[in-house]
């Protein structure tokens, strides 16, 4: 063929097109690819459990002169059950209703009316406190020696969804006495049987499918942050044996027992194995080598083997606000002490050096305990151990956390970092001025917050280009990655909180959305980001979630805009 054709030719492919056109428009148009398919993971939230009385752990016994104390550990069994008369709390209010004023300007409200079913082993007499809920259809059944009961919720209206209820006159079984307290309490939500296996909500499923998220991270549902131990003279370390367990009373901290850590294991394996999306670990700080190996054998035998897994030690190590931060350094000043690391071979007297150091060698280990389970031949493949830190800076402000420093210290001590390290992280959010209500930006109208977002996030460039640069220097096979991004109003200011949530919700919001992901990370080299939140009330303290209702994942402008960028569908 020369190039071109006869007219006979072009008369056919004429008619060729407008078949094919006559054809196309009695079917639907087939959508566009997503351009960044894989590369956003996402922070799994709270309120994901069919059983409530899982979500918190706010129990309280009567102090003898007609108010309420806290449980101590003698006052409840070995999975933090009450052994004692007690009330329970739960309280789903916005923020900060319980002052008197709302933070969302919105006022909106999750709907948790319905009616609720309720067991627990023992026998009580149920007393409503406080809240708009009513107590029907209790029951007890002495065979069983477990009470039924039905909670019901009204629609909402002020201080929708605070429940305080007291259990009095308790008697766990029939040889026990009186005032003896009760165990596996059971609440749960409306549209699910009393006898239901099921652990996740099918809304809390339906809103983490609606978009093609490739992982979930576990920080904040783990308890990660603060979830050490000290002595009066020296840190401690926790063992498998103190886990959270299933069958434990809640999934967040208990007190009594001191059990610090969120989810269990199980939980967080099984979101994973359900959602099918691979696994972001974030390792407590203060664990020994015996709970990793334990993680380790737990994870290769019930996370499904197409799945992958992330390794993070703790929480911005770095960030002078969290305790993991101070326990770290701490500990790596005992070990240097003791003579037992190299963290100060270079002859450095620097405690934030020793700490960051630490730090990166933990990397290092967990990844070396977690190969020697699931095999050496998945070291950078199916395991992924992240080295976390905040800058790229060798002279960077948080020593903790510069990067360059990490990597040349695991290079001298361990050798090539490309062998056991996949890839970098620091954060990739983007506030601006305003954003976390500092003073003076108390009349930041929404333009002016969305204005200043977009300048944040320009502003960001040159650091996440130096990552890029920093993780191809080392040829890390993972790259640069983020391991929590997304908008940022938070930081417990009340200034201006009613724009700053409005800003989240606008409709621009998506466009920078799109601006800080797509032009601002991956299109300048970045790999996998970790959106911070999946869904969460909107307040002073962060309106970090895609949406404030799993039940509604549109309500907001992010959804949409992720599907846009990853995939997914309603």
């Amino acid at each position: 063929m020369t190039g071109f054709c006869s007219g006979f030719q072009r008369l056919n492919f004429f008619h060729l097109g407008l078949i094919t056109a006559l054809l196309a428009a009695g079917r639907p148009a087939a959508l566009a690819a997503p351009p960044y398919p894989g590369r956003l993971g996402v922070e799994a939230a709270a309120d994901a459990f069919v059983d409530v009385v899982k979500e918190d752990y706010r129990w309280d016994k009567p102090d003898g002169r007609g108010g309420w104390t806290k449980l101590r550990r003698e006052d409840v069994d070995e999975h933090g059950w009450p052994n004692t008369d007690c009330r329970w709390i739960l309280d789903w209010r916005p923020c900060a209703e319980w002052t008197g004023q709302v933070d969302d300007p919105d006022a909106y409200r999750v709907d948790r009316s319905g009616t609720y079913k309720g067991s627990f082993t023992g026998q009580a007499r149920l007393v409503r406190a406080d809240g708009p809920f009513t107590i029907q259809s209790q029951a007890f059944d002495a065979a069983a020696n477990r009470t039924t009961f039905e909670l019901v919720i009204p629609k909402p209206a002020a201080n929708h969804g605070l429940v305080i209820l007291e259990f009095r006159d308790t008697r766990r079984s029939a040889n026990r006495p009186t005032n003896s307290g009760l165990s596996d309490f059971r609440l749960f939500r409306p549209g699910y049987a009393a006898d239901t296996r099921q652990v996740f909500t099918t809304e809390y499923l339906a809103c983490l499918r609606s978009a093609a998220f490739s992982t979930i991270r576990f920080m904040g549902v783990l308890g990660i942050n603060g979830n050490v131990e000290w002595s009066k003279d020296h840190t401690l370390t926790q063992s498998w044996d103190h886990r959270k367990l299933p069958a434990d009373a809640a999934v967040e901290p208990m007190d009594p027992l001191n059990k610090k850590d969120g989810w269990p294991w199980e939980d967080v394996i099984a979101l994973c194995n359900e959602a099918d999306m691979d696994l972001w670990l974030n390792l407590p700080v203060a664990v020994d080598d015996d709970y990793l190996r334990h993680l380790a054998a737990l994870v290769k035998t019930t996370l499904k083997p197409n799945l992958n897994v992330y390794l993070e030690h703790g929480n911005e190590m770095w960030n002078f606000g969290f305790l993991q931060y101070a326990w770290n350094k701490a500990r790596a000043k005992e070990e240097v002490q003791a003579g037992r690391v190299r963290y100060n071979d270079d002859h450095t007297n620097n405690e934030e050096v020793w700490g960051q150091r630490r730090h990166a060698q933990k990397v290092k280990e967990a990844v070396d305990i977690f190969g020697s389970v699931f095999g050496p031949e998945t070291v950078n493949h199916r395991l992924r151990g992240v080295l976390a830190g905040v800058t790229p800076d060798p002279q960077g402000f948080f020593i903790g956390g510069r990067l360059p420093g990490m990597l040349e210290y695991l290079k001298a001590a361990d050798g090539d970092p490309r062998q056991y390290i996949y890839a970098i992280a620091m954060p990739a959010y983007y506030g601006g001025k305003g954003a976390a209500g500092e003073a003076g930006t108390e009349s930041y109208s929404v333009e002016q917050l969305l204005h200043n977002m977009q300048s944040a996030i320009d502003q960001t460039r040159a650091d996440r280009l130096a990552m890029v640069a920093l993780a191809k220097q080392y040829g890390l096979p993972g790259g640069f990655c983020a391991y929590e991004s997304g908008p940022d109003i938070g930081g417990g200011s009340a200034v201006n909180s009613a724009n700053r949530i409005r800003a989240i919700r606008d409709p621009r919001q998506r466009e920078l959305y799109r601006r800080n992901f797509a032009d601002g990370f991956w299109d300048l080299g970045g790999n996998l980001a970790m959106q911070f939140t999946l869904a969460g009330a909107y307040s002073r303290y962060g309106a970090w979630g895609l949406t404030d209702d799993v039940s509604h994942p549109d309500r907001n402008a992010l959804f949409p805009g992720v599907r846009e960028l990853i995939g997914g569908k309603k």
